[in-house]
């Protein structure tokens, strides 16, 4: 009798979390200036029932964004349990349906597109090295999902090192859906490192190619008899290809001198064409 009457009572509180994840998802949609004052309650109605709050945290990184950012890891890994972003880390990661891991794969995502990138970038970078290899699979997603958010001289500004280093441990995670991620947030780092490398050059070119003080008559002279008694001077052999393989050798040697020997090599060899 104990044991159906804590079963309905159960049932009873879910139907009630349900029922107002229900009108939340409304008021969000229909007025969401009323649902701004009472985030953090929200959230932690969202927190007690992820699995079925997913499509509502979607909705509410939609229509919040920024505003969302001092709510999303509130508890960190030192308190887990009050973590929206590490919840959904989670229940993506333990979930065993699919529909469930696709939904909060999709929060993720809006999330990573709603909040300033700079900021998911902060939030998650903690929880690559996370014990649980299908969470640091799922970090790598997401991670490569706010990067994409950016320009390459954004990430420039943001830290190429230290997502770098991210992105290398993620290459050689024992975990294939984690070295799968990375390969794209690995691409978008030499992407923003060959458009900075190329900044660099043409600005050097520039300050090289800047008019010179004016020359005496003489010298002019001189070096116009040189040019018409000169030989034709040899076609270009290639501009666009020195650069390319100025770029290669650039990367290789940042990724060498950042990097563990074995772990650039694993780098280098994903990233390198």
């Amino acid at each position: 009798m104990q044991g159906t009457t804590a079963r309905q009572t159960l049932g009873m509180q879910q139907h009630v979390r349900l029922a107002v994840l229900r009108r939340l998802r409304v008021q969000l949609a229909k007025l969401p200036t009323l649902s701004c004052c009472a985030l953090p309650a929200q959230l932690l109605w969202c927190l007690w029932c992820v699995q079925t709050a997913v499509m509502c945290v979607a909705d509410l990184f939609s229509v919040f964004g920024n505003s969302m950012e001092p709510f999303m890891d509130m508890g960190s890994l030192t308190r887990p349990a009050n973590s929206l972003l590490l919840q959904l880390l989670l229940k993506a990661s333990s979930n065993d349906k699919r529909f469930v891991i696709e939904e909060v794969q999709q929060s993720l995502r809006i999330m990573a597109g709603s909040v300033d990138p700079a900021v998911s970038l902060d939030r998650l970078v903690p929880y690559a090295a996370h014990r649980n290899p299908k969470v640091r699979a799922q970090v790598a997603m997401v991670l490569t999902a706010a990067a994409e958010q950016m320009t390459p001289e954004d990430l420039v500004q943001y830290g190429n090192d230290k997502l770098l280093k991210v992105g290398g441990a993620l290459i050689t995670d024992n975990t294939p859906d984690a070295r799968t991620a990375a390969r794209g947030l690995l691409t978008l780092l030499r992407k923003s490192h060959d458009t900075a490398a190329s900044t660099a050059s043409t600005s050097d070119g520039e300050k090289e190619n800047s008019p010179a003080v004016v020359r005496d008559s003489s010298n002019i002279s001189r070096n116009t008899d040189r040019a018409l008694t000169s030989k034709p001077a040899a076609k270009d052999s290639g501009p666009a290809c020195d650069d390319h393989e100025s770029n290669v050798d650039a990367w290789e040697s940042y990724c060498r001198s950042m990097l563990a020997p074995s772990v650039a090599a694993a780098v280098l060899k994903v990233v390198n064409k």
